[in-house]
């Protein structure tokens, strides 16, 4: 796929790229889901390891008692990390090659 303009982005990718800008907006490091976004690891087990990541933080938060305002940023980035995985899974290989070249080409 070749895309000349933002615009051209199909939807799926669009979503994932708006989850990942969300994670960026609030850890500059990627958050839980870096090695996937920044190391650019986009096997399975990698992506499943992201989304176990931030199922036991969103578990160690809801066990610590905390107020709900009370998180901190991997806390922050782990719902959209869920759901970033969870849309990578659904793409093949070369879908998830494209999404981090249209991510180092638009977003990052």
């Amino acid at each position: 796929m070749i895309v000349y303009k933002k615009e051209d982005i199909p939807q799926k990718y669009i979503d994932c790229l708006e989850l990942m800008e969300s994670i960026y907006d609030i850890s500059c490091v990627g958050g839980l889901a870096h090695i996937v976004v920044d190391d650019k690891n986009l096997d399975d087990d990698d992506i499943v390891f992201c989304i176990g990541q931030a199922v036991e933080e969103i578990q160690k938060h809801e066990q610590s008692g905390k107020d709900h305002y009370e998180v901190d940023d991997r806390v922050c980035t782990a719902h959209d990390t869920i759901q970033l995985g969870a849309r990578m899974l659904e793409m093949d290989d070369d879908e998830r090659e494209c999404l981090m070249q249209l991510w180092g080409k638009f977003y990052r």
